[in-house]
Parts: structure tokens; sequence; C-alpha cells
């Protein structure tokens, strides 16, 4: 009886693991596979930025014609596409686009320009960037007075990340206080960052939420 309720503890345990690796492999690729297609628009709105040149003539043709119709219908044209520079990672500039829009104007401040990715894959870039700053915003929404902080930074042979956000949650390692929520989120970028040898430091100190990943030098 006993060797039998050992063998039922290890198989259930097994299924659970074998759950959350399955949840963690179908996350990251819907993920991944979000943000290629969102490249592909990108890559299409490089064409309208590769003909600005050829806009540009035209406004000064309409300028001294005193036509403001074709300026205003350039600048809805330039506002659309609503890009910024924030990494010189291609991926993370990316899901910094498309993460940080749905906060106000000042909400987010954002300094990544410092440091180097490129010993990332993408893959793993989406994995640990989309669930911080998902989880970031999230925790922001319908609150006021809400920011969100990220920065990037070189010392000595470290590459070091960190995100910080106002919480009122408390971190419990594989829970979530989101109803629906299985709370792997972080418990898979804390796997993606040790696949690299670093270290993940997650704190809830004073009403802040942090996440500090450290990346060690090859």
């Amino acid at each position: 009886n006993i060797y039998c309720l050992y063998v039922w503890y290890d198989l259930a345990e097994n299924r659970e693991l074998k759950h959350k690796v399955e949840l963690m492999k179908q996350q990251n690729e819907l993920t991944h596979q979000y943000y290629e297609d969102m490249e592909n628009n990108y890559n299409r709105s490089r064409r309208i930025i590769h003909d600005i040149r050829n806009h540009l003539n035209m406004l000064e043709q309409s300028a001294k014609t005193d036509n403001t119709d074709y300026f205003e219908d350039v600048h809805g044209m330039l506002n659309s596409l609503g890009l910024k520079f924030y990494s010189d990672n291609r991926m993370l500039n990316m899901i910094l686009n498309d993460k940080l829009k749905k906060l106000e104007p000042g909400q987010a401040e954002c300094n990544m320009g410092g440091i180097s990715l490129d010993f990332l894959t993408d893959m793993d870039v989406t994995t640990i960037f989309a669930n911080l700053l998902d989880n970031a915003i999230e925790a922001g929404e319908n609150k006021k007075n809400f920011w969100l902080k990220l920065r990037g930074e070189q010392i000595q042979d470290f590459t070091v990340v960190k995100i910080w956000n106002p919480s009122s949650e408390m971190y419990a390692p594989g829970r979530s206080g989101k109803q629906g929520h299985e709370g792997i989120g972080l418990e898979n970028v804390r796997h993606t960052v040790e696949k690299y040898h670093g270290a993940l430091n997650i704190e809830t100190k004073d009403g802040i939420f942090s996440v500090t990943a450290v990346f060690p030098g090859e």
C-alpha cells in the first residue's frame, strides 16, 4: 500500500510538472508568433518611411500653394505608425513599442540604450520582457498615478535589467494574484534567465514591486 501510494504521488507530481512545462512551451510559441507577425507589420511600415523624402518634397510644394491638406495627411500617416526607438535589440524594440503604448504618455520611463542583449535569442527576449511588462501593466489597470520604469545597465562584466512599478500585491513563487492565472509567468522568466547562468531577484518593498535580472558576461 505504501509503495502504491508513493507511485501515485510520483505520477501526480510528474503530471503537474509536465502540464507546467507544456504551458510554458505554448506561451513561448504563441507569444513569439505574435511578435513575428508584428515584425511583418513593422516591415510594411518601413516602406512608408522609405518614401518619406518624396512626401517631404510634396510638402514643400504644398507650402508654396498654401495647400495644407497634404501636410495633414502625411502628419496623420506618421502618427499612425507610432514607433519609437527604445533599444538596439530589434525584438525588444518591437515588444516595448507594443506594450508601452497601452500606458498614458509620461507613465513609462524606459532607458535600455546602454546595454546589448545580443546574447539572448528572440524567443528568450520575448519570454522575459513580454511577461514582465504584461505583469507590470496589468498591475496598473484602472489605477491613478501609476508609473513604470525599465532600465538596463552594464556593470563591469554584468548586464543588469530592472523593471519596477507600484503594486499592493505580495509575490509568492508559483502563485498569481490574478484570477484565472496559474502564476507561471515569473517562473517562466526565472527559468529563461537561469539558462544564461543569470539570476532573477523579485522583491516587494514599501509598495514597490521590482524585478531585477542579472546576466554574467561570457
